[in-house]
């Protein structure tokens, strides 16, 4: 279902417009929505979740606390702009997906989980789009969100886990959706087995593992009040 354009997706659209930035960059027509955003995020890490569509490690960048969330880039302003056009045309889950992609790394996160559940309403085993969701509601639990955003991630990196077992980034977010949780056996069985399905040398194994040690010291939340 398609929605009111928000304010974020209206300056989106007026810096496409403005900088003329052609669809996926530099005058190369991209090989799917997602790679868009991609493109025009570069090497900036704004959620602790993997992304899936090929997204490579960088470290988090966090913005300060108690500062002002930083202003997206241009760049990244414009392909949210290039994307809303295309759903505006042709509102597919691919292009509904691609915007909440770009919603998120502009750490806006409401309208990041809105978009991907749209992508989700026209093709619901996605185990990409679930994954993908698990990550905008973890990013969200993380910028002051709900505390339902972490069962709710939960349940949606646990089936694209299920529907996809190849697929890293349903595991990775599955496996950080139960810490966040604070449950530190369910937390560290989570990324003993991420690792073992796709520990390898690279930096989301280094970080797997750093996660892994923190859930291991988490400590077990206080049973409620009788």
């Amino acid at each position: 279902m398609l929605r009111p354009s928000s304010r974020f997706a209206a300056l989106a659209v007026l810096c496409a417009v403005g900088v003329g930035v052609a669809v996926g960059g530099l005058g190369r027509r991209p090989a799917s929505p997602v790679q868009i955003v991609i493109d025009a995020a570069g090497p900036t890490r704004t959620v602790a979740g993997r992304l899936t569509g090929g997204f490579v490690f960088a470290p988090l960048d966090t913005p300060p606390r108690g500062g002002r969330t930083p202003d997206a880039p241009w760049r990244l302003l414009a392909a949210a702009g290039q994307l809303q056009a295309a759903v505006n045309l042709s509102p597919t889950p691919a292009n509904l997906h691609a915007l909440g992609i770009a919603a998120l790394q502009a750490r806006r996160y409401d309208e990041a989980v809105l978009d991907i559940e749209d992508a989700l309403g026209s093709d619901d085993d996605n185990p990409r789009y679930l994954s993908d969701l698990a990550a905008a509601h973890l990013a969200r639990l993380a910028g002051g969100g709900p505390a339902i955003d972490a069962p709710r991630a939960l349940a949606a990196a646990g089936r694209a886990a299920r529907l996809a077992p190849w697929l890293p980034e349903a595991h990775f977010n599955r496996a950080l959706a139960v810490s966040a949780m604070h449950l530190r056996v369910e937390a560290t069985r989570a990324w003993d087995d991420y690792l073992r399905r796709f520990g390898r040398d690279d930096g989301w194994t280094e970080e797997a593992r750093r996660r892994r040690d923190e859930a291991a010291r988490d400590p077990e939340p206080l049973p409620p009040s009788p």
